[in-house]
């Protein structure tokens, strides 16, 4: 696994929030729900990126090449859709610790936070 440190400055947001839940996390998959908390539709796709927190920072995990189906999905104002992420394809089975899925919903990127012990 190669890691490089996260480009990403990530600000809550009251726009769109995403959760992990929590009693869906193994080393392998997880789902969580996002919201839309605004009158806006959001349009994303399936794709998303995994960081893992080390020494005091998130690093970027460098999964490689991988093929992605490129969907538009749509994000309806104030809705709210659960998605079920498996990144053994492309990342293996995450070893213990703490991560963050991130992922861009319209203009806004959203993080969830998780542990895998």
């Amino acid at each position: 696994m190669t890691l490089k440190k996260s480009p990403y400055q990530l600000v809550d947001t009251t726009a769109v929030t995403m959760h992990v839940h929590e009693d869906t996390v193994t080393s392998k998959t997880l789902q969580v729900t996002i919201t839309n908390h605004t009158a806006d539709e959001f349009v994303y796709g399936v794709g998303y990126e995994l960081e893992v927190y080390e020494q005091g920072a998130w690093y970027t995990i460098d999964e490689g090449p991988i093929a992605v189906i490129l969907l538009a999905l749509m994000l309806p104002p104030y809705a709210t859709t659960t998605e079920d992420i498996d990144w053994l394809h492309a990342y293996g089975s995450l070893a213990p610790g703490t991560y963050r899925l991130v992922k861009l919903i319209g203009p806004h990127r959203v993080a969830a936070v998780f542990i895998i012990v």
